[in-house]
């Protein structure tokens, strides 16, 4: 962890250079380096959702960045209400691009398991998870496609309870 602690203290002095470099996926991927090794006392996370309360920040990032950086933030358990609901509104704005239940169920569980269910973006999700049961492109014999409609239910069932 020593070495985790020195990188988060590299990425929070230098924000402002992570916030203006050329490549704007950057500050994503150290979020999502956090999550993957659940480094829950990272500060720089912090400093991530604080930049995705800025809704033109974030639309530099692509569709998938946007899941990536919302699946983090939502394992590492720090949630701010006008970042999620940017993200919520960027996503639902290129909808389309869900391509199957592995792409939805990270969404679904990051907004669900920090109690924030925006009605619209779980609303938009079920229906196109519906349509691809109804055009049959849902693979239930992959397990990767199982466990991601396990999450998804889940997901959906905690939201709808709310």
């Amino acid at each position: 962890l020593p070495l985790l602690g020195r990188l988060d203290a590299i990425l929070v002095d230098r924000q402002v250079k992570l916030k203006y470099t050329g490549n704007v996926s950057l500050w994503v991927l150290a979020t999502q380096a956090f999550a993957k090794v659940e480094y829950m006392d990272a500060r720089w996370p912090l400093i991530a959702l604080d930049l995705s309360r800025d809704k033109l920040f974030l639309e530099k990032i692509s569709f998938f960045q946007q899941c990536t950086l919302v699946a983090s933030l939502g394992k590492l358990q720090i949630f701010d209400e006008a970042a999620y609901r940017n993200l919520a509104e960027l996503l639902l704005s290129d909808s389309g691009l869900f391509r199957d239940m592995q792409d939805v169920a990270p969404v679904l569980w990051a907004y669900a398991s920090v109690g924030y269910c925006n009605k619209q973006l779980f609303d938009t999700i079920y229906d196109r998870i519906m349509q691809w049961f109804e055009a049959e492109t849902v693979d239930l014999t992959k397990r990767d496609a199982h466990s991601a409609l396990v999450q998804a239910a889940w997901s959906l069932a905690l939201a709808d309870r709310k």
